[in-house]
């Protein structure tokens, strides 16, 4: 027989195929990947700071848990971490309304799982390992999501997931004694988190509301569907807001841990619970560091351009001061490469943070990297080995060379030699790391070499910190010279270089000089004299233009000729010789 809900499920499918083959839907930005081993998972995804962790098993099929990233371009609420779901983790990253994910797997149970729904349980997906907490507050923070909102909100048939703990001073009503740590915060009696529990605030089309646990903390939900428009970046109808799990421990003491989701009933309709990356610790105290001009990720110092701030933040205030123990490991040197840390740092009696700041050091001297390692003991800590800082010190030295001070424009280009490697040359006439004199300005040049230093670790590519060595250069442009054109004079006249059919010209010089000829310039210092030949002058006389260069530009000459034409002289014979009568014909030849 076929239940309404595998009826419903048939449907659904029918309509969404035909509304896949009319548009083409969004995809969200989550990577899902599950290549990793359940142990690695734990160790690598999940766990943070004060915890250590052995025996990782899982309960299920590959598919059902894995790794992502990317949560920050959905509306999950947390950018990264483990998947544990009834279905197929791939089917997450999906439209709303889009194919319902109802996947079949392995028709695993669990007791517990069971204990809470009243039903059986189908397509489980666990995920146990032992731990030790260093402090005696454990925590972590998680989304669940399904399928199953709004339509069997109060259903007998929910879906459930749990966080089971069992260890010293628990004594809870499932397996081992363990307690369902899986709660609504502040609850009175406690509720567990449930479809039943955190909803819209409606009974479902499929549910009544005797199988309701809570109306009241529709707060915490978020409908994924809501308005008919769909959320277009996960699968699940609807899911919780990011919440925190929480429970009071015996520090340095072993307990062990059950994370587990099934389908209750039937194996309709997936669901699946987000935990956050690196949210699993019990340190008693939260550390975070955050860095001027970049983002926490980041991790590393630039030599005089960013500083950090380590906040160390009491879960609650103490009835004594709070001892935060430092040794300093790495490679760097305390109070030469960067600001003094102490040995030490105090939270007051009643109060709950307090805070450290760490600046590196500008020293101009090529270094490699260098590490800082801050290894922290502190109230309630089994070891300091896995509660460590780990920083690097860039070296911010910039240095370049084989920029000469003066340039002829003339000349070839220069190579210029700049520290580090990936520098960047930049100003007027540079081309990569060649300098050329003739693309320059004339005159003053500076001429940058600038190291950037990029964040890589966020959304998108950020300069967190630059520095740049500036050098200036002059460039002189090659001087020419023009005398004009040629020209012709009588002997003895003088000649007026402004009336030149050519007028003569220069350009980027210092001075200039008019010489040859025997003559005089009345200024020879002037573009456009006057010469008075010599009255020997005659024929071709070369006169030359000499353009001075600003150094270091060399001179320029130019040369015209002038044509100096003798005057005539009259020579004449005539007869007779001597005398002549009156009357007389005299012929002159």
């Amino acid at each position: 027989m076929i239940s309404s809900k595998t009826l419903r499920i048939l449907s659904i499918f029918s309509a969404t195929f035909l509304l896949f083959s009319l548009i083409n839907i969004s995809r969200a930005q989550m990577v899902i990947e599950n290549s990793l081993t359940p142990e690695q998972l734990v160790t690598q995804v999940l766990v943070g700071t004060g915890v250590s962790v052995s025996n990782v098993t899982f309960q299920g099929e590959l598919p059902q848990r894995g790794s992502y990233t990317g949560g920050d371009d959905t509306n999950i609420g947390i950018d990264e971490g483990l998947i544990l779901s009834s279905g197929n983790i791939f089917d997450i990253p999906d439209d709303c309304e889009g194919i319902v994910s109802s996947n079949q797997n392995a028709a695993s149970t669990d007791p517990d799982l069971v204990t809470i729904s009243g039903n059986n349980i189908r397509d489980a997906s666990v995920l146990e390992f032992d731990f030790i907490p260093q402090s005696d507050t454990l925590t972590f923070s998680y989304v669940f999501g399904s399928e199953e909102y709004n339509t069997f909100v109060c259903s007998s048939y929910n879906d459930v997931f749990g966080f089971f703990v069992s260890g010293p001073g628990i004594n809870g009503p499932f397996t081992n004694s363990a307690e369902n740590i899986a709660i609504i915060p502040e609850s009175l009696p406690p509720l567990p988190v449930a479809i039943n529990s955190i909803n819209n605030g409606t009974v479902g089309s499929s549910g009544t509301l005797g199988n309701c646990i809570s109306l009241a903390y529709s707060d915490l939900y978020i409908d994924n569907c809501a308005g008919g428009l769909g959320g277009t970046t996960i699968e699940y109808n609807g899911f919780t807001v990011v919440l925190t799990a929480t429970l009071v421990v015996v520090p340095c003491q072993t307990y062990h841990i059950k994370l587990a989701i099934g389908d209750a009933g039937d194996g309709a309709y997936d669901s699946g619970v987000f935990l956050e990356a690196n949210s699993f610790s019990a340190t008693g105290i939260s550390i975070n560091t955050e860095f001027t001009a970049s983002a926490t990720s980041y991790a590393s110092f630039i030599e005089g351009c960013n500083d950090a701030t380590i906040y160390f933040e009491l879960f609650e205030a103490v009835d004594h001061d709070y001892v935060v123990d430092f040794t300093l490991l790495g490679t760097a040197t305390n109070g030469v490469d960067h600001s003094l840390i102490p040995d030490s740092l105090v939270i007051p009696m009643g109060e709950t943070i307090d805070s450290i700041v760490i600046q590196a050091f500008q020293d101009n001297t090529i270094e490699p990297t260098e590490t800082v390692i801050i290894a922290m003991d502190y109230e309630s800590s089994c070891s300091t080995a896995e509660d460590t800082l780990r920083f690097q010190i860039l070296d911010n030295t910039v240095l370049f060379s084989g920029l000469e001070p003066l340039y002829c424009g003339d000349l070839p280009a220069d190579t210029l030699f700049g520290y580090p490697h990936d520098g960047v040359f930049s100003g007027p006439g540079m081309i990569d790391s060649l300098f050329y004199p003739s693309l320059a300005d004339q005159g003053l040049n500076e001429i940058f070499f600038t190291k950037y230093f990029v964040d890589t670790t966020g959304s998108a590519p950020d300069t967190v910190c630059l520095n740049s060595l500036t050098l200036q250069t002059n460039v002189s442009y090659a001087a020419s010279a023009l005398a004009g054109s040629n020209d012709t004079i009588c002997q003895g006249d003088p000649y007026d270089f402004a009336f030149a059919t050519i007028l003569a010209d220069t350009s980027f010089c210092d001075s200039i000089l008019w010489i040859g000829g025997i003559g005089s310039f009345n200024d020879p210092r002037l573009l456009h004299p006057i010469y008075t030949n010599d009255i020997s002058e005659v024929g071709d006389v070369p006169l030359s233009l000499i353009a001075y260069g600003v150094p270091p530009c060399g001179n320029d000459t130019s040369t015209m000729i002038l044509t100096v034409d003798s005057i005539p002289t009259g020579v004449f014979t005539y007869t007779p010789v001597d005398t002549c009568c009156v009357d007389e014909l005299v012929d002159f030849n």
